[in-house]
């Protein structure tokens, strides 16, 4: 077993860059098609995480469930557990919504809603073979 032995924004900042890249990495291959929002095929997907499901809480929320004691304010976190944990939550794509980077950028913002998505299904289509 992997330990982290520190706080939790001590872990935030070294874990942060790890989950963005995982991230990317496992919604790759969803990112073609249609914008689930505005529905262009003309600018580049990207993975929005559905509200509810944003990573700096996801992270926060892994990070407690992993937690394998506390001991004079610092936490110690198995790694792998947090990291099993991590990847199961990002590998399922209905966490996510897939949009152009406008509607990204709006849905973050919260000018859009869930609602808005009238292309939905559409952009969750079956990635492509490698």
């Amino acid at each position: 077993m992997s330990l982290f032995v520190g706080n939790y924004e001590t872990f935030y900042k070294f874990i942060d860059g790890y989950a963005r890249n995982k991230t990317l990495s496992l919604t790759r291959k969803y990112k073609s098609g249609t914008c689930a929002c505005c529905g262009t095929t003309e600018a580049e997907i990207q993975s929005a995480h559905k509200r509810g499901s944003e990573r700096v809480d996801l992270v926060k929320k892994l990070f407690n469930a992993s937690v394998v004691k506390t001991e004079n304010g610092e936490y110690f976190v198995d790694l792998d557990k947090f990291e099993k944990l991590f990847i199961n939550f990002t590998s399922d794509m209905s966490n996510f919504h897939f949009l152009c980077g406008s509607c990204h950028t709006k849905y973050d913002k919260g000018e859009l809603t869930e609602q808005d998505f009238k292309y939905k299904l559409e952009s969750l289509k079956k990635p492509k073979k490698a």
